[in-house]
């Protein structure tokens, strides 16, 4: 096996003090909303939600109707499940039945539907507290990207992605012998039948797939062709996505939130939450000592090298892109001819948000006393390139905030680089398939791509307060901005964002010492099209992918008051306000008057437009009334940073309609600057902006088939 898991064992010391005390200290006075009982208390919240995953639902289609396969995370100690699902109509009720095993095929459902459903388990008793995803299946034909589930999307990842591939397709199908029949069956009738109905058999088939083939396919002479029509063409080329997502929003909950799972503990440790959704998560240490205690300290972190006992690997949050290509001729394998390059731009924007809080301070009793607070956030991105198991470092960013009060503790930075080789490998070890491809990273590829990493980290907020005491709450956005990968025939690209953290509490004698973060994110990929005179199958619709995440503190408990700096609305947003940059999308409204597209829920993520189809031209944003292909419009805008003015060049060839407006950092419409029609020439725009709060903005310029952007300062 190629790959090592890393671990880096540091320990941090902590020198016992001792005290001598003749009489029962004096209860320190009592802060807002305290009672005597609460200053014994230590009480922690940290991450990670227990929650049963769908582990695969496809649907396949018949002529009048359609069946549908789900599968979930099997929980040892349920003795059964209840599955509920509906349809998304208005009016629909919830069907409800039991079984004994985590799978089903529900039967005869209508076509072009969607299918909402969760499962309880039975039996598992209250202190397991499982909570079920929400999860949704199509009953219409799959467009790109085809959708599958995160087990097969992996073994047909390195399948593809596999160097000298001689093997035949349909012989490799066939050998999927831990991916179910109808999982099987869903993939083909989206990616080589081309969503033709299939035909359910009278009888059970057991492993067979071809009597569900439609009776008029037209198949090639040799063994190795049984499973997919003959291909028109040098190629046959489609982009395969993952349908699973990290975190889906629960059904029950109000809006914008992930269910949190929560425990009850008594004694010093109190109350423990855990929350977190992929990269995001709210966590926080509170103790709070109102008569004598001996040195005392907390700490939590999701880094295995941490003196955490509970610690948990790195959560991550990923994009999966990957454009599977076969040849047209010979056994249907991934050896395709120099006409298929199908290389599609791929387009990557990502952001970090973290709030970090800390409290350190000591109280009035008369004995020795100290305390300290430490809280550091950590955000990096990476690009995995399928074929090779290289990694490519994106961006990186870290802070941290630590108060030392009355103390001579040394703050500093905690979480070190080497700390993130062995989660990041973990989690590639444990997400990608090693059965049939050598993707996962080397040892050597992980330590290659974390010292790269130590480049990008740019400007990172620390401070430290020594023998000063603090209450202090900072914001930082860790990763912002966007990045362009080429989309390779049969290369895939996984961009994974990752987080870690580390937050220590510590004191002796009389103190109050809190360490939080919450954070959000959000992470967006576009994939484009061009037309081919040569080859068709390189021609597609445009599609997107997105995942976003925020935690904040939970409401209604008396514990660390923490919000995350941008809610799940707000980061919807901003990924809808980069999705218009790329004109309109399938069935998506846009806001009023700025064309952002609407978002209303994280995790409906897959989503289609026009781009290469249709006709044969690329995709542009068309100006009503105008003929886009002879409008070219060149801007210009400066200065980068301003005050009151904001001068915008243009130059165009023909009269154009021009666009010219302000987004906020969050993808939120602040101004519409210009508005209106030039004649052909240059033109110098001056726009008063004056009336803009301080801060960054995008400068969205639109004109004919031109859209440019430009980042500003506002002071």
């Amino acid at each position: 096996m190629k790959h090592l898991v890393l671990v880096a064992a540091l320990l941090l010391s902590f020198t016992s003090i001792s005290f001598t005390q003749t009489e029962p200290p004096p209860i320190d006075s009592l802060d807002a909303g305290e009672t005597p009982e609460t200053l014994f208390n230590d009480s922690l919240i940290f991450q990670s939600p227990t929650r049963i995953i769908a582990e695969a639902s496809c649907a396949i289609r018949f002529d009048s109707n359609a069946d549908v396969y789900l599968r979930w995370l099997e929980i040892p100690t349920a003795t059964g499940y209840t599955l509920r699902y509906r349809f998304d109509a208005p009016a629909t009720t919830w069907t409800t039945a039991q079984i004994s095993t985590n799978e089903i095929l529900l039967e005869g459902l209508p076509l072009d539907t969607l299918v909402i459903w969760e499962v309880i388990p039975i039996g598992t008793g209250e202190d397991d507290n499982w909570i079920s995803d929400v999860s949704r299946v199509s009953t219409w034909s799959q467009d790109e990207p085809v959708i599958v589930s995160e087990g097969l999307y992996n073994r047909l990842e390195a399948w593809f992605a596999k160097e000298g591939n001689e093997e035949a397709f349909c012989e490799f199908i066939d050998e999927l012998t831990t991916v179910s029949l109808y999982e099987k069956l869903a993939f083909l009738q989206a990616y080589a039948f081309d969503n033709a109905s299939f035909i359910k058999p009278s009888t059970s088939t057991g492993s067979s797939l071809q009597p569900w083939f439609p009776s008029n396919s037209i198949f090639g002479s040799g063994e190795d062709q049984w499973c997919i029509p003959i291909i028109v063409g040098s190629c046959k080329c489609k982009v395969v996505s993952k349908g699973s997502n990290l975190a889906t929003p629960n059904e029950n909950m109000n809006n914008y939130h992930v269910e949190a799972k929560k425990f009850s503990k008594d004694g010093s440790e109190g109350n423990e939450y855990r929350l977190e959704a992929g990269a995001a998560k709210f966590s926080s240490l509170k103790q709070n000592r109102g008569v004598f205690s001996n040195p005392r300290k907390l700490i939590r972190s999701n880094l295995p090298v941490s003196e955490d006992p509970e610690s948990v690997t790195t959560e991550a949050s990923e994009l999966a892109f990957f454009l599977a290509c076969l040849s047209g001729s010979g056994n249907y394998n991934t050896n395709i001819p120099s006409e298929c390059d199908c290389t599609r731009p791929l387009h990557v924007y990502y952001q970090y948000t973290s709030r970090l809080r800390i409290l350190s301070k000591v109280r009035s009793c008369w004995v020795s006393k100290g305390s300290e607070a430490t809280a550091e956030d950590w955000a990096w991105i990476g690009a995995l390139q399928g074929k090779t198991g290289d990694i490519t470092p994106i961006a990186a960013g870290r802070a941290t905030l630590n108060s030392s009060c009355k103390s001579s503790w040394n703050p500093d930075f905690w979480i070190k680089l080497l700390d993130l080789a062995g989660p990041a490998l973990q989690y590639y070890v444990q997400t990608l398939d090693s059965t049939s491809g050598s993707n996962i990273p080397t040892n050597n590829q992980i330590n290659q791509f974390i010292s790269g990493l130590q480049a990008l980290i740019t400007t990172p907020f620390s401070i430290k307060n020594s023998n000063g005491c603090l209450d202090e709450t900072r914001d930082a956005a860790l990763l912002t901005g966007s990045r362009t990968f080429s989309l390779a025939p049969n290369a895939p690209i996984r961009v994974t964002l990752f987080s870690a953290y580390y937050l220590r509490t510590r004191g002796y004698g009389c103190w109050r010492s809190e360490a939080g973060v919450a954070s959000d994110y959000y992470l967006l990929g576009v994939v484009e099209s061009a037309a081919d005179p040569i080859n068709e199958e390189c021609c597609a619709k445009k599609y997107a992918n997105y995942i976003v995440g925020s935690q904040s503190g939970p409401d209604g408990t008396n514990t660390f008051p923490l919000s995350a700096v941008n809610s799940l609305a707000n980061r919807l947003g901003g990924v809808g306000f980069f999705l218009s940059l790329f004109g309109s999308w399938d069935n998506l409204p846009t806001v009023p008057g700025s064309g952002v597209i609407v978002l209303t829920r994280e995790f409906d993520n897959e989503i289609r437009g026009v781009s290469c189809i249709n006709g044969g031209e690329n995709f542009e944003r068309p100006v009503k009334g105008r003929s886009v292909a002879t409008q070219v419009v060149k801007f210009a805008v400066f200065p980068s940073k301003t005050s009151d003015w904001l001068n915008v060049q243009v130059n165009a060839e023909t009269e154009t309609n021009l666009q010219i407006r302000l987004f906020d950092v969050n993808g939120h419409l602040a101004k519409v600057a210009y508005s209106g029609d030039v004649s052909p020439g240059g033109h110098l725009l001056q726009l008063s902006i004056g009336d803009l709060p301080q801060g960054a903005y995008i400068v969205h310029c639109t004109g004919g088939s031109q859209a440019q952007n430009f980042k500003i300062l506002v002071f």
